[in-house]
């Protein structure tokens, strides 16, 4: 920590330091580079991006050997350099642990000092006191043509903006030739003459090419051009000329040049004077645009000076407080306490003033002020700046506010969460919010419908500060039209989820009238949405004074709103399910961790216990059968695990009597306060159960007299057959021996029918690729045994019911009938087709047909005389519901289709 006193001199010896008329820098001599300078040096060397041995020294070991002496002699004042082709004399001391004080003094003019010295006397005092830079320029150029010989010329200046040189003065040159010369471009070949701040002296023929052809008219002869330049940079041109000496004298030329450099200096002072007098101008006028309030004080705490803010906000002209002491802005009876902190603060022992400021009118502004020592004028006193803190102050409150919300609101979802209906615990709700908020009244109201589909509000609940006047008895709150009430506004802005708010009197007219015969003085509502409706609305009231609402307390307040959406939604969805779910005679379970965290009364009801008997209580394994248990716990395990969403299957179980009964669960897993839990269904399935034992037990004894049936009415069939067979070889007349043998046929159609009825395991349908095989195979067994019949069979993956299959088979069986009785003989072997399939929509279709099998084309079988052709049609229209097409010529076939018959 450095001493105080130390930090006092090094204060007063900067303060000394920036007082110095000659270039001074202090510069580390660690790291050599500049750490302060003052105006001159920052002036001459700060533009020069060096360190410092760089600037002043030729090596980095002359340097070194510079900063040795010093340590060594305490201070070095006999160092002469070069820098930037100038003569230096540098002085050095310590100023801190590693920083030196450098002075540094040109001493280029010196060495010139004979010839300079005519110029600046002649010069010097006449410039000294001019303060115009046209005035300079004058005095400057008749002192050259006096001392040169010459009779005319120009001044040029470089214009600032654009780097262009812009004649300034001139004197004995035509008209013609200024405007022709009047502006030289930054880029053009004059210009490119004098920018490396050379004098050039030479005669107008020689550089006339890098003029404008007018300018030669002139009638010039000798010329010089002399650059004028301020600290190495060209910032114009001294030209002098004359239309009858053909050189310059040499004696004139180191004149000039003299001339030329006094008057880049008095241009630099100048502009320099009128860049010093703007900058003032310019910080006085900052100075004014600074909001916060300045003072400038004299050591007694008189005040030296303000800014316009301190004028304007206080309501003191400057002149009023120019008579003033400070302590006579702040309230009379916090003087001493103002005085003492501005004390402590001068002693660095507090940072601000927290005393306001009093008005001229008495009014306070609530400021922070802070108070730094400093000199105004050459002298010493007290600087201070006040900040206006009456936004920041409100903004605190807001804040505030804005957290005491939050907080209630925490508190309000807490006593929701904790109560399954949320109008139980609203008379603390929203006396919290109310203290929260600091209004004088909350209002909850319902929205609903009129019987015409118009919407109404009506208040629900209500809390205010004692000493306002509660309006849960006032009927006019009570089915409100929003349209006819003059509230349109309100349905517009509430139902799309935004906050109404303000003080009443800037209310639209048509909402103004009815809230200020409520007494409201100012109004927040805001729209209680649940489950993405438009609930209705909690509104929050002053109804003592007007209260401007910040945005931070609308957001809170949205939040306390969208809790009160949330509740309302939950103590619906507890109504809507809860009930169900208690009343349902399904048992609904929720198991956490093995044990039963909910179950229902119907659930207690099915094991023979009360609720409260297995709630955290008992474990579902005690209510499980032994042998099921492992199928239990896998399911349960399968769910927990993510292998499988949900479960149905059945078990048995164990009632509070250690009864049997079987269950059918249903379940899935859900996530409960944290942890993987189970939740689902059962039902008691002890009585189905038996049931299906009886039916199975009934069923089964049912199938094998149904099987004994088929075996024993095909049978039967076949002992028929076989008589009839027999008795076929006792006739000897053809007619009789063929009716035989057809009604043998169908007597064997029907006993297949039987057969496949008996080998498939459904007694209503058969398959019936199979059975067309069997009957195909049945008539070429009772064929003449030629060998002559060819069977081209082909039959889809077809499944025919009874009522289908039997029509079906009796219609083939007739064709065959008829194949057999009127074919004719001829070579090669007769072929009978027989094809059948499925459309998408059930339709079948039946094609049969006969090479050789020969039917008059106009036969019509619905009139034929032939039996079977009539029995063919018959069962295709009758039964079969279809419709049958004969087509003759190349042979004979049947296009037959029907619908699929059931039973």
């Amino acid at each position: 920590m450095i001493p105080e006193e130390e930090v006092r001199r090094e204060t007063q010896d900067r303060r000394i330091f920036d007082s110095l008329a000659t270039p001074a820098c202090i510069f580390n001599s660690i790291t050599r580079t500049v750490v302060q300078g003052n105006k001159i040096y920052s002036a001459q060397f700060g533009h020069l991006l060096k360190t410092v041995d760089e600037l002043f020294w030729k090596s980095r070991e002359e340097y070194d050997a510079f900063i040795h002496q010093l340590q060594t002699d305490g201070s070095v004042t006999d160092h002469e350099t070069v820098c930037e082709s100038r003569d230096l004399f540098i002085s050095a001391s310590p100023f801190s642990r590693t920083e030196v004080l450098l002075t540094i003094s040109d001493i280029t003019q010196w060495k010139k000092k004979e010839r300079n010295a005519r110029i600046q006397r002649d010069l010097g005092i006449a410039l000294a006191s001019c303060s115009s830079i046209k005035d300079a320029l004058k005095l400057c150029f008749n002192a050259a043509i006096a001392v040169s010989g010459m009779e005319c010329g120009g001044i040029y200046l470089v214009e600032k903006e654009t780097g262009d040189f812009v004649l300034a003065h001139w004197d004995n040159l035509s008209e013609h030739f200024v405007r022709t010369v009047s502006r030289m471009p930054h880029d053009a070949s004059y210009t490119r003459l004098i920018l490396d701040g050379k004098a050039l002296y030479s005669c107008f023929n020689d550089i006339q090419a890098f003029f404008n052809p007018a300018a030669r008219q002139e009638g010039l002869c000798a010329i010089g051009l002399i650059p004028l330049c301020h600290r190495r940079q060209v910032i114009g041109t001294f030209n002098i000329s004359s239309r009858h000496l053909k050189k310059i004298p040499e004696s004139a030329r180191n004149n000039l040049e003299i001339i030329a450099s006094l008057v880049g200096n008095v241009i630099a002072r100048i502009q320099a004077e009128e860049e010093i007098a703007k900058s003032k101008a310019d910080m006085q006028s900052f100075f004014d645009s600074i909001r916060d309030y300045i003072f400038v004080l004299d050591e007694e705490g008189g005040i030296l000076h303000t800014n316009q803010a301190v004028q304007e906000c206080l309501g003191y002209t400057d002149e009023e407080l120019h008579t003033m002491n400070v302590l006579d802005v702040h309230p009379p009876r916090r003087r001493d306490e103002a005085l003492a902190i501005v004390t402590e603060m001068l002693d660095g022992r507090r940072d601000v003033c927290p005393i306001p400021l009093l008005k001229k009118d008495g009014g306070l502004i609530p400021v922070e002020t802070r108070v730094t020592p400093g000199r105004w004028d050459g002298k010493k006193g007290l600087f201070g700046l006040s900040r206006d803190i009456t936004e920041r102050e409100k903004a605190k409150e807001q804040l505030k506010r804005h957290d005491d919300i939050l907080q209630a609101v925490g508190l309000t979802a807490h006593s929701f969460l904790q109560n399954e209906r949320w109008d139980e615990e609203i008379d603390r709700v929203l006396e919290r919010l109310g203290e929260a908020t600091g209004v004088d009244r909350i209002h909850i109201f319902q929205n609903h419908e009129a019987d015409g589909g118009e919407l109404l509000c009506s208040q629900r609940f209500e809390w205010c500060i004692p000493g306002v006047e509660s309006r849960m008895d006032n009927t006019t709150l009570q089915n409100i039209p929003y349209e006819k009430a003059g509230f349109s506004r309100w349905i517009q802005e509430l139902q799309n989820g935004r906050v109404v708010a303000g003080n009443i009197e800037t209310f639209p007219e048509e909402e103004r009238a009815f809230l200020c015969s409520q007494g409201i003085r100012s109004l927040v509502t805001v729209p209680i949405v649940s489950d993405s409706h438009w609930w209705g609305f909690i509104g929050f009231e002053t109804c003592r004074e007007e209260r401007v609402w910040s945005q931070a307390e609308n957001d809170a307040l949205r939040v306390a709103a969208d809790i009160f959406g949330a509740a309302i939604h939950q103590t619906m969805m507890n109504e809507v399910f809860k009930q169900p779910v208690e009343q349902s005679l399904l048992g609904t379970y929720l198991i956490c961790n093995g044990t039963f965290e909910y179950v229902n009364p119907r659930f207690a009801e099915i094991f023979g216990y009360e609720v409260h008997e297995l709630v955290h209580t008992e474990k579902i394994e005690n209510l499980t059968h032994p042998e099921d248990w492992s199928l239990v716990i896998e399911q349960m395990q399968k769910r927990l695990s993510g292998e499988a969403e949900s479960a149905h299957y059945e078990y048995r179980a164990l009632t509070k009597g250690n009864e049997i009964i079987y269950i059918e669960a249903y379940g899935s897993s859900i996530e409960y306060r944290g942890k993987q839990a189970i939740v689902g269904n059962i039902m008691d399935i002890t009585e189905r159960k038996h049931y299906e034992n009886e039916l199975r037990d009934s069923l089964q004894e049912k199938v094998v007299l149904l099987n004994e049936i088929h075996h024993r009415v095909k049978n039967n069939l076949q002992i028929i057959s076989a008589l009839l067979r027999l008795q076929t070889m006792n006739l000897n007349g053809d007619s009789a021996l063929q009716g035989l043998i057809d009604c043998d046929n169908r007597i064997l159609t029907m006993a297949l029918i039987h057969e496949s009825l008996y080998k498939s395991e459904n007694f209503m349908r058969i398959e019936y690729k199979s059975h067309v095989n069997s009957l195909t195979n049945n008539f070429a067994s009772s064929d003449d045994g030629s060998g002559g019949v060819s069977y081209d069979l082909d039959i889809g993956d077809i499944i025919l019911d009874l009522d289908t299959a039997i029509p079906c088979s009796l219609v083939i069986t007739e064709f065959m009938i008829l194949s057999q009785k009127d074919s004719v003989r001829g070579k090669g072997k007769r072929r009978i087709g027989i094809r059948m399939n499925k459309s998408p929509d059930s339709q079948y279709s039946l094609v049969l047909s006969d090479d050789r099998l020969c039917l008059p084309a106009d036969i019509d079988p619905d009139s034929s005389k032939k039996f079977g052709l009539n029995l063919v049609h018959k069962l295709v229209t009758d039964q079969l519901k279809g419709t049958i097409e004969v087509r003759t010529g190349a042979g004979t076939q049947f296009e037959i289709h029907f619908p699929e018959i059931r039973g």
